[in-house]
């Protein structure tokens, strides 16, 4: 039995007598207007939201739970719940207490909702986790069952129906109507999406698609992203990978970053569209944050303008979408590789892709061309390319080669001579030009078939040797800490 408590701060000591046993208490109370807990506190609990009265609640069943909870009642919705989904009456107290307002749900509609998501064949246990996320689905069995056979007309599997009823935000399953809904999803199946993409990656990602009118609002991103060269069937691809496309508003968010890119950065429309296809989530923010941060290093490190940002956009434009900026690639060559800022400068607006390069590769290649080809850098300044390729895969294995086939006299720059094996001065514009592995064998008069065999035992080799690296550093630092129980 529970006599009034008072929980507030200034207490004062009343003698109350139990209605039942007849013996005197005192219980602590401030005045008239302090709520009166003399029904179970759980009871109470269950229903309210208010925070403050919950708190109180909470205090004042700190020395009293075990009774409190030997006298709980359950509700009628509560005792479906325990019926229809096997679950204890604890757990379900549990999750009343919970979730304020579960108690008071109509019982008929409860059992309503949970057999339509049985006929649905999603398992007891799915239904469970999907209640104690969305009990409000408890209310509106019909609207449970009209959605669940839209689903499952649609081929929805029963995991499919589970995450879209998860993901639907509250009040959206009694806005949208199925005929908006099927209008929508017969859109963006013309748009070529295959049907288990179209579940899986788009509608139980972002059910609030279907809420999107197909004429005032899908149709005209199709149509803008056209508009820029991509085709339908990229763009359906860009859907499935992000989904929050279909949720862009075209003057507000599409339209603004296009012209971001186009004007400010110099991008082509073939540019731009290949950015939101490699990064479609950019579209997400405003393109002055995405890439207003790199601009403005490479102006204050490196004293680029405005104009040479647009021509560096129109050679490349890894550098705007590679992951973590360029702060680290020019300060490699600044004060690792101890490039002037005028030679940096002309670098990077050179040959932009180099600050698409993570940093520690931009190390390993500028320590080989130093310590192997001698190079310096007026060198590499002659042939910036050379900075942004790929040193396991172009420049080792050509270097290495040439090499092995006495042959690197071919590297000596015009006029220089170069001796087998040392050549003077290397022209780096030979050995990374062209690209093509095929084309730049027959320049330089090698057999293709033959190099081809060599890279890969290039490759091989250059791998083991970073393994062995790797596991030397780990071990130098183990010795550091003391802990190092290997054999040296």
């Amino acid at each position: 039995l529970f006599h009034s408590v008072e929980l507030r701060s200034q207490r004062t000591p009343v003698v109350k007598q139990c209605a039942t046993c007849r013996r005197k208490t005192i219980c602590n109370v401030s005045s008239a207007n302090e709520p009166d807990f003399s029904d179970n506190p759980l009871h109470v609990l269950r229903q309210t939201k208010d925070v403050r009265l919950r708190s109180q609640l909470l205090r004042a069943l700190d020395q009293k739970w075990s009774e409190a909870v030997s006298q709980y009642q359950p509700s009628e919705v509560e005792e479906v719940l325990e019926r229809e989904l096997a679950v204890g009456q604890q757990t379900i107290m549990q999750l009343a207490l919970s979730t304020p307002g579960l108690a008071s749900i109509n019982a008929a509609d409860a059992r309503g909702t949970i057999k339509a998501l049985k006929a649905a064949n999603i398992d007891i246990q799915d239904i469970y986790f999907l209640i104690t996320k969305r009990h409000y689905l408890l209310s509106v069995p019909t609207t449970v069952q009209r959605w669940v056979d839209f689903c499952s007309a649609y081929g929805l599997t029963p995991q499919n129906i589970q995450n879209l009823l998860l993901r639907a935000p509250e009040g959206f399953l009694t806005a949208v109507t199925l005929f908006q809904a099927g209008q929508v999803v017969a859109f963006l199946k013309q748009l070529g999406i295959r049907d288990e993409y179209l579940a899986q990656r788009v509608l139980c990602v972002w059910p609030e698609v279907m809420g999107r009118d197909v004429e005032g609002a899908l149709r005209p991103i199709v149509l803008f992203l056209m508009s820029l060269g991509i085709e339908v069937s990229d763009i359906s691809g860009i859907v499935c990978v992000w989904p929050e496309l279909l949720l862009c508003d075209v003057q507000g968010q599409l339209a603004p970053f296009v012209a971001y890119l186009r004007h400010d950065l110099g991008c082509s429309a073939l540019q731009a569209a290949e950015i939101i296809m490699q990064c479609p989530h950019l579209l997400g923010f405003k393109a002055a944050d995405v890439f207003g941060g790199r601009v403005r290093a490479l102006t204050t490190k490196l004293g680029i303008t405005p104009d040479q940002v647009k021509s560096m956009a129109e050679r490349s434009t890894r550098w705007l979408t590679s992951v973590g900026g360029v702060d680290k690639q020019v300060d490699f060559l600044l004060h690792t590789a101890r490039f002037t800022r005028e030679q940096a400068a002309a670098l990077v607006v050179a040959a932009p892709g180099v600050l698409a390069e993570k940093d520690f590769e931009l190390e390993r290649k500028w320590a080989w061309m130093r310590d192997v080809l001698r190079g310096t850098h007026e060198d590499v300044l002659t042939c910036p390319g050379v900075m942004s390729l790929g040193l396991m895969q172009v420049l080792g294995p050509r270097h290495g080669f040439l090499d092995k086939a006495g042959k690197l006299g071919l590297l000596a720059k015009q006029g220089e001579g170069g001796a087998p094996g040392a050549p003077a001065r290397l022209d780096l514009c030979r050995l990374a030009d062209p690209v093509d592995d095929t084309e730049w064998c027959a320049v330089m008069g090698v057999p293709a078939l033959e190099y081809r065999r060599y890279r890969a035992h290039w490759e091989e080799e250059y791998t083991q040797g970073l393994t062995r690296s790797a596991a030397q550093e780990f071990q130098d630092e183990l010795r550091k800490l003391g802990i190092y129980e290997g054999t040296d």
